[in-house]
């Protein structure tokens, strides 16, 4: 027994450095597999750093969509929708402003018309005992229907006309109204002044009306007032976009069906 514990206590000392050159050498190849792996990475990055362009950083302002400087809800109908962004300035958003208005009304005056001709045009000719202006299949001249041609020379001088005398007149308050920016009044576009009704002050102050005066101040009351004229320059705005789209279905559905445009 005590030669053989000899032996053992003899050899102890190998086994142990024996484990601790093993130990070493286990550590140094794991670290030469992360250096490795950490090269490659590195070379990698590299290269795709190299070769692909670097991310561009994009702010809020830059995405696409209105600028909200620009369309501040401040004009009628200003939803605050532009995704291309073509309103730049407030002298953009005004000009656009002022045609989409023109547009609207032609719009409105149309929806009403186009219909109204095709079904009242029997009744109307034979009362009057005229030749009917529509096309041979009783539909409304149009640019897609054809039978514009049927209207005199007359006719479309006096439109014409008609629609440079109110460009004309109204140029110079649009002009100062798109680039003035601290005149002495507020421009509305739209306002042509034509209002012989006086409907824009009556319909505001009727709905003033309904308002208790014990209920109310006499401040606040102004404030209601024109509160109501800014809803019927935005009502006006959302009838002329709705019956430019209704134009525009009325116009395809009888250049394609050959049908009377329906309301």
């Amino acid at each position: 027994l005590a030669p053989a514990v000899l032996r053992a206590r003899a050899g102890a000392p190998l086994a142990s450095a024996t484990s601790e050159h093993a130990l070493g050498a286990l550590i140094a190849s794991k670290k030469a597999v992360i250096d490795a792996h950490n090269a490659d990475v590195a070379a990698t990055l590299k290269f795709f750093g190299s070769t692909l362009r670097e991310k561009e950083v994009r702010k809020l302002e830059d995405l696409p969509g209105s600028d909200n400087k620009v369309l501040d809800g401040t004009l009628p109908g200003d939803c605050g929708w532009d995704p291309l962004r073509l309103a730049e300035s407030k002298t953009h958003a005004l000009v656009y402003s002022e045609a989409e208005i023109k547009h609207g009304r032609i719009a409105m005056l149309a929806v009403a018309g186009w219909p109204v001709s095709e079904l009242m045009n029997g009744p109307l000719t034979a009362a009057t005992g005229s030749d009917s202006m529509l096309t041979s299949n009783g539909l409304a001249p149009s640019l897609l229907n054809g039978g514009l041609g049927e209207f005199s020379l007359a006719f479309w001088l006096v439109t014409f006309a008609l629609a440079a005398k109110v460009e004309s007149d109204s140029m110079v308050y649009q002009f100062e109204g798109w680039q003035s920016a601290e005149k002495p009044w507020t421009y509305r576009p739209g306002d042509l002044g034509f209002d012989p009704l006086s409907l824009r002050e009556l319909l505001a102050y009727k709905w003033a009306d309904t308002i208790d005066e014990k209920d109310i101040s006499a401040a606040a009351r102004m404030d209601v007032v024109a509160n109501a004229k800014a809803n019927i320059a935005t009502a006006e705005v959302a009838h002329g976009r709705a019956a430019m789209v209704a134009i525009s279905a009325f116009a395809m559905q009888e250049a394609i069906g050959k049908t009377c445009a329906e309301i």
